[in-house]
């Protein structure tokens, strides 16, 4: 039998995202807890720069209460900016939830509101995150079952939105790579309401493409978009049969596609018929040059992306055959 992914799992790392994408350097201004006074909140005493940036903010928005400060050179050109957050925290729920948020750039000449409305059910942590050398800060909208994750960073001496599409949590990353859990509703079809029910969670994967003067385009998050590929491509992969008969074990099953990724990811989707509809589930594998591992299932369909205008494409590499 396929491992089958528990959605608690995933409902968990929803929960924890912040604890889960710790991409930030040891330098990184954050802590677990929150702070409620501006600093760092780590014990560190506050710098000369980031209280005047506060100082100013206070005199602009006097009303806002600071709740936490991010100040470093973000935008690697010798001077600091600082990522203030406002709103408040609630006592009555355990992890502080941040009700009202909003989030401001302070620089040197202006102040910007990057966001606003934004709320934690759980959990405040936002924290100083690295891609491929780039600073951003991470901060998500999270609830019951679900969040969201923006990042935004600073190029020169403005605010710049690196991700704020709002479909999904960053759950892991690497410094170079992020997965993005997409919650949906996709689990089970009624033919007779003509609507789908079955909360499910499922990553998918993007990649952070630095500034090319080449091409002229910027510092910017790309997802690994997926082709279909037929079932003779996928089983030249060793290993691929195994997978298919499993499934095709459950009876009553119709493979609808099956998608591959750049990133070394294959996920097959499948339906299994019912007498009002259908309920939809993936199996996802693992390829290298010569063979599919790690075979785990859960439900749900997957979609070629889920922000197809950034996403990027392959090409079928046929796998060595030994």
């Amino acid at each position: 039998m396929l491992p089958r992914k528990s959605l608690l799992v995933f409902v968990l790392c929803l929960f924890c995202v912040s604890i889960l994408a710790g991409c930030a350097s040891s330098g990184d201004n954050n802590t677990n807890q929150p702070a409620v006074t501006p600093g760092t909140g780590n014990g560190e005493a506050v710098s000369k720069e980031e209280k005047a940036f506060v100082d100013r903010f206070k005199q602009a928005h006097g009303e806002e209460k600071v709740l936490k400060v991010f100040c470093e050179d973000f935008d690697d050109n010798g001077v600091k900016e600082a990522f203030i957050l406002t709103g408040h925290l609630s006592e009555e729920v355990e992890g502080k939830a941040w009700l009202n948020g909003k989030v401001w750039l302070v620089t040197e000449q202006e102040i910007e509101l990057a966001q606003q409305d934004i709320s934690t059910q759980f959990t405040f942590d936002p924290k100083v995150v690295s891609f491929n050398g780039v600073k951003m800060l991470h901060v998500y909208q999270e609830y019951a079952t679900g969040a969201r994750s923006y990042l935004y960073g600073v190029e020169d001496n403005k605010l710049h939105t690196y991700f704020d599409y709002g479909i999904g949590a960053l759950i892991e990353g690497d410094g170079e790579t992020v997965q993005i859990v997409h919650d949906t509703y996709d689990i089970c079809y009624d033919r007779d309401m003509k609507v789908f029910t079955g909360h499910s969670w499922k990553p998918y994967y993007f990649y952070f493409e630095k500034a090319d003067e080449d091409t002229g385009k910027g510092n910017r998050f790309r997802e690994y978009g997926a082709i279909e590929i037929s079932r003779k491509q996928f089983c030249k992969f060793a290993g691929a049969n195994g997978v298919l008969e499993q499934i095709g074990a459950k009876g009553n099953v119709e493979i609808t596609d099956i998608l591959y990724r750049k990133n070394g990811i294959i996920n097959i989707n499948y339906k299994i018929n019912e007498e009002n509809g259908y309920s939809q589930y993936y199996v996802t594998v693992k390829y290298n040059d010569t063979e599919v591992y790690d075979a785990t299932e859960g439900e749900g369909k997957y979609e070629r992306a889920i922000i197809p205008e950034i996403a990027t494409y392959p090409k079928f590499k046929e796998p060595q055959q030994e």
